[in-house]
């Protein structure tokens, strides 16, 4: 099987934005458990945490099955919107710091 560089561009990045996310799911906890923040601004960002680790788990998992064009929104959503995390996280602890 012959990929053309554009394909491997895509592969590549979908890849490394996965390698990222799986970073980050692991970072992003001990991130929000440092910040000084409320109680309940600490639990939203939990839940946030949680729906993007959910969706990663039910992908890998075959939560979807396959069955209609469903999962290319976890595929590409699960990677953004983890590594936007990552930077809102950062922002409010810049934020905070000064």
């Amino acid at each position: 099987m012959h990929f053309s560089a554009g394909d491997l561009a895509l592969i590549y990045s979908l890849l490394g934005g996965w390698l990222v996310s799986f970073v980050l799911a692991f970072l992003n906890p001990c991130l929000i458990c440092s910040l000084n923040i409320s109680g309940r601004s600490q639990f939203t960002h939990f839940l946030v945490w949680a729906i993007y680790v959910g969706s990663g788990l039910a992908l890998f998992l075959g939560g979807l099955n396959g069955k209609s064009e469903a999962w290319a929104i976890p595929v590409l959503g699960v990677p953004i919107f983890a590594i936007s995390h990552f930077i809102a996280l950062l922002w409010i602890r810049r934020e905070r710091s000064d």
